[in-house]
């Protein structure tokens, strides 16, 4: 963490502990609450104007959110009225994160490092000594109502983080060790290499009886080889292939759901592969390693189509399973493998014959056909040259090496024919 994110944090800290003991102060708590609120929707609203509009898919986490705030001052205000502020505050957010921590294991499938437990449950102690020493009813009732806000601070932290947590944010899908090492001690036998008369190669035959401690190197470093920018909405799978692929999906317990109809010219990031590799079959399957990246188009959605979103608990495995360029993704196992093949050709003949009315009827075609021929496989290919002239034809399927997963920023469901979204698309994927 840098310096200036830890001050602001600290500063952040200041200000919320702040605002606290002014309400506690108070002589209408409730009133003062409200001012408060009322006081930060006021001073953040200009700034709405420089930040582009949330997701559509995070909209229902934004509602959700805004009612537990709701019971959020409530409780608040009940546990000041009765209970001190050195008291029903350390309570509250102390409490907090043990909540946050436990429910983000069963509800967005967290995982925190031995680390990451020990620092939170020493903070939590830390800040909920300072409030467990008072006695009494009133000490009873306040301890009661600040664990009550400390549950809906929980809430609303995860209602915020599922909304939130990766719709346009940059995303790690792959790591690959750095050449940054260390030498560790490594217990092993001794053992000799002899000449077999079996497999007519070498035979490594260990002794057990003599134990050796090797020095070995560790690499043990890891840095992003495949980043992608989740879509802000979530992804679309056409009608073709809505059938099967939902029945993966309820099998990986992710949401989805069904387009009722269809959606003409819908803005969409669709993948087209410029490289095709097709690698030996491996477990019932032939998988495929693509180079190539997604972009803006306007394509007919039709009804029943998939569109599942990226807002939900197990957003990172929508992005393992639908990405293209992810190894384990469906793309990559040979799921779709029908879009990387040529279904339709042109006869050599015919193919002749076009290409002369093409660069007769087109001076910039002519220039591109001529500035293609100083490359020289291209121009000693001529297969490569009548596709370039196939591939600029009416008949060119233009389906070929197109993925047929599409990314979308804005959610399908929501969408009239009235309400175009031209917002710019997402950043390019990064790595591979």
């Amino acid at each position: 963490m840098t310096p200036l994110v830890t001050a602001l944090v600290l500063g952040s800290a200041l200000l919320h502990a702040s605002w606290n003991a002014i309400i506690k102060s108070s002589r209408d708590v409730m009133l003062d609450t409200a001012l408060v609120a009322a006081g930060a929707g006021v001073l953040a609203l200009p700034l709405a104007a420089f930040v582009p509009l949330p997701a559509s898919a995070s909209w229902p986490y934004l509602g959700a959110s805004a009612v537990i705030h709701v019971a959020y001052f409530s409780t608040l205000v009940a546990a000041y009225r009765l209970g001190d502020l050195g008291h029903a505050y350390p309570l509250m957010r102390g409490t907090a994160p043990l909540l946050v921590a436990l429910f983000g294991i069963a509800l967005l499938d967290e995982h925190l490092s031995t680390t990451m437990w020990l620092g939170i449950v020493l903070i939590s102690a830390g800040i909920l000594s300072l409030g467990l020493r008072q006695r009494g009813r009133a000490h009873r009732d306040a301890t009661l109502w600040a664990l009550a806000n400390a549950a809906i601070i929980a809430c609303y932290t995860l209602v915020d983080g599922a909304g939130a947590r990766l719709a346009g944010t940059p995303v790690h899908l792959t790591y690959r060790t750095t050449k940054a090492s260390r030498v560790i001690d490594f217990r092993g036998y001794a053992y000799e290499k002899r000449p077999s008369d079996v497999s007519g190669g070498s035979w490594l035959v260990y002794d057990e009886s003599r134990p050796e401690i090797w020095r070995v190197p560790l690499f043990e470093e890891l840095e992003p080889e495949l980043t992608v920018t989740a879509p802000r909405a979530g992804y679309v799978v056409p009608a073709a292939h809505a059938a099967w692929v939902a029945a993966k999906l309820r099998l990986h317990g992710l949401r989805y759901e069904v387009l009722g109809s269809a959606r003409p010219a819908f803005p969409v990031e669709a993948f087209r592969a410029d490289e095709v590799t097709f690698d030996r079959s491996y477990e019932g399957r032939t998988p495929v390693k693509l180079k190539g990246g997604f972009r803006p188009e306007r394509r007919d959605v039709p009804a029943g189509s998939l569109f599942v979103p990226i807002a939900q608990p197990r957003a990172l495995l929508v992005l393992h399973l639908l990405e293209p360029l992810a190894p384990d993704s469906l793309v990559s196992w040979g799921f779709f493998n029908a879009a990387f093949e040529r279904k339709e050709y042109m006869e050599e003949y015919v193919a002749e014959e076009e290409a002369r009315k093409m660069l007769a009827a087109d001076p910039a075609l002519r220039a591109a056909f001529e500035a293609r021929l100083q490359d020289p496989a291209f121009a000693g290919s001529p297969r490569a040259r009548l596709d370039f002239f196939y591939q600029r034809h009416p008949a060119w399927d233009e389906r070929y090496n197109v993925v047929p997963v599409l990314r979308v920023e804005t959610s399908p469901v929501e969408w009239t024919p009235e309400r175009r979204d031209d917002r710019r698309p997402s950043p390019a994927i990064k790595g591979r």
